[in-house]
């Protein structure tokens, strides 16, 4: 994350305020483990220097490293959707994509590097690989630090309300599944359902996102896919195409349909086209897909699916295909969602190394 100290924060200092000197200690020592980015004007950053050695110590020989790299700094200053400000001057808030930390209203913030909060852990490190192609397209050489933690599938949420209420000393950012099957906005085009029937998003997500807007936790935030059904849509069409255990299907479904929201662990079937639940589901794969295509859905199942061992097995066979993605490998739905989903972990864990000077 990148940490922006407010001129508050040294006015405070020459004041004497401890507070003060106990954050910039914090913060000094979360740069020092490279767990976020920080980042002030350089007239902060020399007042900091000449503040007594007796209250920071060593801390300042971080702070000359970092006005030593202030131009470096400021390269990607610009480059992230969410920021942190530590000021005495603002309440303890997130806020249009800015963190606002008050130190005086907080008895303690660790500032230990974010948490990556997904329904499992082989969603992190999907996660981390869309990561690394969103750096490498925008030119962002600076780095990273995650720490992964699983949810549980439909217990996510009560990990997230967690982070939210019980671990406020850290930042999380949790990415979910969507679980709708069908392309809304085709839809919606189609006039095939109105507004009033789109469907909700699935029952993890939609418990996440209700506590979020009803309670706006300053150290937390969650996203969740708009145009794909789940984590294996994501996966790069190729490298399924590409592998033994699953060619002779992955060949056949991509020749027949658009994949974004095929459900690639159980298939597709006229059984679950069939539940109310889904009948908007039913509209979008027999009007929208196959209808255009030409196929008749007369038989059971109608497209085969992948078993829920896809990823993992995707993970542990395929790293050298997933570190060297690139656009021309992914589908308009895949582009826009790595690019979502890498700006927001790149914002929430970005960090950057500094080499320790001598004031």
């Amino acid at each position: 994350m990148l940490i922006e100290i407010d001129k508050s924060v040294l006015t405070e200092a020459q004041n004497g305020n401890q507070t003060a000197f106990d954050v910039l200690n914090d913060l000094a020592v979360a740069q020092k483990k490279c767990y976020h980015a920080l980042w002030a004007d350089a007239r902060i950053l020399e007042g900091i220097l000449k503040l007594p050695k007796t209250k920071l110590g060593d801390r300042l020989q971080i702070y000359y490293g970092l006005f030593k790299s202030i131009r470096t700094r400021k390269k990607f200053y610009n480059s992230v959707l969410t920021k942190v400000i530590v000021s005495f001057n603002e309440n303890t808030r997130r806020e249009n994509n800015i963190i606002y930390i008050k130190p005086s209203d907080k008895e303690s913030f660790s500032f230990y590097k974010s948490t990556l909060l997904t329904e499992n852990l082989n969603d992190g490190d999907i996660f981390e690989y869309i990561l690394l192609w969103y750096m490498r397209k925008h030119q962002l050489t600076v780095s990273y630090n995650i720490d992964k933690q699983m949810g549980g599938g439909n217990t996510t949420a009560d990990v997230y309300i967690e982070y939210a209420e019980k671990k406020k000393d850290r930042f999380c950012l949790c990415i979910a599944d969507s679980d709708i099957k069908a392309d809304i906005q085709k839809l919606l085009d189609a006039k095939l359902i109105s507004n009033g029937e789109k469907p909700p998003y699935g029952e993890t997500y939609s418990k996440i996102i209700s506590y979020d807007k009803k309670n706006l936790p300053f150290n937390c935030a969650c996203y969740c896919f708009e145009r794909v059904l789940e984590i294996e849509n994501l996966i790069p069409y190729f490298i399924i195409a590409n592998d033994s255990n699953y060619k002779h299907i992955a060949t056949e479904l991509h020749s027949k349909t658009d994949l974004s929201f095929f459900d690639f662990k159980d298939g597709l079937s006229n059984k679950t086209l069939k539940k109310p639940k889904y009948n908007y589901a039913e509209k979008y794969w027999k009007t929208l897909i196959f209808k255009n295509n030409g196929t008749i859905l007369n038989t059971e199942p109608i497209l085969q699916g992948f078993g829920n061992e896809l990823l993992r097995h995707i993970l542990d066979k395929h790293k050298d295909d997933l570190s060297i993605i690139d656009d021309d490998m992914l589908t308009d739905a895949q582009k826009y969602e790595y690019e979502e989903i890498g700006k927001r972990i790149f914002s929430w864990c970005c960090a950057m190394k500094i080499t320790r000077s001598k004031v």
